[in-house]
């Protein structure tokens, strides 16, 4: 079948200023941040936004910044590819925030819209009087109102919200002179006036993660660089939710960050987690692309590999000083919290737990691999179907013999010993042993927990909602996993949160970091305890990863081999 083709025409101003919306504007949060750059750029010290339903019913920017000179200026600002940002014809000298024509009208093309200034109010369609006389309104409304296939692709309003949220706040970080009062209804979600530097970072963070915060300042002949690196406490499951990089106050995106920080903190994070940082590189606009993607979130450096390795060399120099820093989350117990810790070890049976506490003590804290304790118990006989402990090899495996069936067992110990932690962990989740803390831990990001107090619960947090405080954690966790517990789930997908399986996963976490690795050496008692802890569990036959935990051999695969049969 033939098609005929029409003849080439022109788009219609509409239809050109859709497709411009559908280049600059993909949400929200993206019209928030063209807004909030023109109230920027138009010398704004005050800045006030409110969203109706996370932005998607409203928007509302005002500003007390030089406003517009003429009438004929406030409407022109309407036009596509209408600036007052750029100079000459030079693209690679851009100074400003805002420098492309097509954001105000690819707005205003999907919204019902509306600028005020010197007393005029200009719409869509009219022209009328106003009460602004000084700086300047923005109203959105309704967006994506003529284009619902745009509207499916939007969030939950909860979302779309903490996006809005993070646009206000990174603008906020290096623009910190600007005092930010950001409104949601009549709730006031963010209110940040102006500062320091240090200070604004402390407000968006919270005391807790900024005290053991390092700050930077380095200058090359290229560029300087300056910003906070966060404790290794600190670190994310993902870089986009506690990396941020800043290029000539602009927030953007560019892999120098992510592979910086990784490699400077690599003997001391964990290679699945991400380190937070903080990076503002302030360098000649010369040496800079910013117009890599049409929102301009992405810059280009000329010489990526001089401005990556002179990043490490400072990251490297600083993360050194975390040795020295000291964390102080002091813990107070409850009556009901078990005299047990998790960190680098595993619960005994009830039958030794017994023997440990008669031998130090029931008020004395232990930990599974002491040995002035363990020699101290008289060994039972051990009596499982993985038979006795002959052997560590490598300090890593386990070797076992079951006399009575004629079998050998080779044990990973890391494996068992995750599988088991887990194991306790999640009957623990269904225990209420709790330990409070004499220090709070504050919510920085208090907006989203109303939502996530439910999936902290399951866990055994407990808390102040009034003060937005974390007042107790389990007592399977010590305060440092609770903190990186705690930040995970800020700042995990809305729709994992709920997840039984997802609950699971955090916990094997847990279990892994906190359990005998490989290369521990283990006593004979160790290892015989290890065995009848395996015969106590069911799923001991695959650790948390799915990987085996064990292999086992038959006399009669040994005489196989060695040709006996």
């Amino acid at each position: 079948m033939i098609i005929a083709l029409n003849k080439i025409k022109l788009l219609s101003s509409d239809i050109i200023n859709q497709i411009a919306a559908g280049e600059v504007v993909e949400g929200p949060s993206a019209a928030l941040k063209e807004l909030i750059e023109n109230s920027i750029d138009a010398y704004a010290k005050n800045i006030e936004i409110f969203i109706k339903s996370g932005g998607k019913s409203k928007i509302v920017v005002t500003d007390d910044g030089h406003g517009f000179d003429s009438v004929d200026d406030l409407k022109m600002s309407l036009v596509r590819h209408a600036t007052s940002k750029l100079e000459g014809n030079n693209l690679f000298d851009i100074t400003s925030y805002g420098f492309r024509g097509e954001a105000i009208p690819a707005i205003a093309a999907v919204s019902d819209f509306s600028i005020e200034s010197i007393s005029t109010k200009v719409t869509n369609n009219t022209v009328e009087s106003s009460p602004i006389n000084n700086g300047a309104r923005v109203c959105v409304e309704n967006i994506f109102k003529n284009i619902p296939v745009r509207m499916k692709f939007l969030k939950s309003d909860n979302s779309e919200k903490n996006k809005c949220i993070n646009i206000v706040e990174n603008f906020s970080i290096t623009r910190h002179d600007i005092a930010f009062i950001m409104k949601e209804d009549n709730k006031t979600i963010l209110n940040l006036p102006a500062t320091s530097f240090a200070e604004r970072i402390k407000n968006i963070y919270g005391d807790d993660i900024f005290k053991n915060a390092l700050y930077f300042d380095e200058n090359n002949e290229i560029a300087r660089i300056y910003g906070f690196l966060f404790h290794p406490i600190h670190s994310n499951l993902s870089a986009s939710a506690g990396q941020r990089l800043f290029v000539n106050n602009r927030i953007v995106k560019n892999k120098i960050l992510p592979i910086a920080a990784r490699t400077a903190y690599r003997n001391i994070v964990n290679s699945s987690r991400y380190p937070c940082v903080l990076l503002c590189i302030e360098v000649d606009p010369f040496y800079v692309d910013v117009n890599v993607s049409p929102t301009k979130s992405e810059v280009r450096f000329r010489d990526e590999i001089g401005m990556q390795n002179f990043v490490i060399s400072v990251f490297e120099k600083y993360v050194q000083k975390f040795n020295s820093v000291i964390l102080d989350f002091p813990l107070q117990s409850s009556e009901n919290k078990a005299n047990t810790t998790y960190k680098n070890n595993l619960n005994y049976t009830h039958n030794i737990k017994q023997q440990v506490r008669q031998i130090v003590g029931n008020s004395a804290m232990y930990r599974y691999n002491t040995e002035s304790v363990a020699k101290n118990i008289i060994q039972e006989s051990t009596n499982t179907k993985f038979g006795r402990a002959v052997c560590q090899l490598f300090d890593t495996y386990v070797i076992s013999c079951n006399d009575e069936t004629g079998e050998v067992f080779v044990i990973d110990q890391h494996a068992v010993y995750e599988k088991i932690a887990l194991n306790n962990l999640l009957a623990e989740c269904k225990t209420n042993n709790i330990q409070f803390l004499t220090k709070p831990i504050k919510l920085t990001n208090s907006n989203k927990q109303n939502n996530y107090f439910s999936i902290f619960e399951k866990f055994g947090f407990r808390f102040n909602t009034e003060t937005m405080e974390v007042t107790a954690i389990p007592a399977y966790m010590q305060t440092d996993e609770a903190l990186i517990f705690i930040n995970d789930i800020l700042n995990s997908d809305d729709n994992l949160l709920h997840s039984e399986q997802y609950i699971k996963s955090r916990l094997a976490t847990i279990a892994c970091h906190n359990s005998v690795r490989a290369g521990r050496k283990l006593s004979l008692f160790e290892m015989n305890d290890m065995l009848q802890q395996m015969e106590n569990n069911d799923t001991i036959y695959q650790c948390n990863h799915n990987r085996p935990s064990f292999f086992k051999l038959s006399k009669n695969d040994l005489d196989k081999m060695f040709e006996r049969v």
